[in-house]
């Protein structure tokens, strides 16, 4: 998967060179989640130095990335369960890879639906999905066309 295009767009919206190498430790992070290969290629080349925010959507670096799963409501509860957070939104919703058996796909996890003490079923139904894959919803976010909120996708 060629993500140069993508990666273009978003330098020259944003007027600057956005990102660099990720760390070692960086990248067993994210193979720890048993993410998709696609997803960790474009990581392995293309880490944001810091969000990078479009249309109210924050594309995370691999170090917010690591916090949003691991320290951060709905992400650490969402973890265990086979999502990895990799963009938040100004009103505080998620964007999440989740896997699925064989494949997975790209949902936006509601902040005020999701909470500590909810059975798998609560916090599963918290989620809409917003993408089939990687490359989609990454035109999605240059292209503007992400949900700044779970709640402005219709049920």
């Amino acid at each position: 998967m060629d993500y140069t295009s993508i990666v273009e767009q978003i330098n020259v919206d944003q007027n600057r060179s956005c990102f660099k190498k990720p760390e070692q430790a960086e990248l067993e992070y994210l193979r720890s989640l048993n993410l998709p290969n696609e997803v960790l290629n474009f990581y392995c080349d293309y880490n944001p130095i810091d969000t990078i925010e479009l249309n109210d959507i924050r594309l995370l670096p691999i170090s917010e990335i690591i916090a949003e799963n691991t320290n951060y409501t709905p992400g650490y509860l969402l973890t265990p369960l086979g999502f990895c957070v990799i963009a938040s939104t100004i009103e505080g919703d998620v964007y999440c890879i989740q896997n699925i058996v064989t494949d997975y796909k790209i949902v936006i996890a509601s902040h005020d639906e999701i909470y500590e003490g909810q059975e798998t079923e609560e916090l599963l139904s918290a989620t809409k999905e917003v993408s089939i894959n990687f490359i989609d919803f990454l035109n999605s976010f240059i292209e503007g066309k992400l949900v700044v909120s779970y709640y402005d996708l219709e049920k």
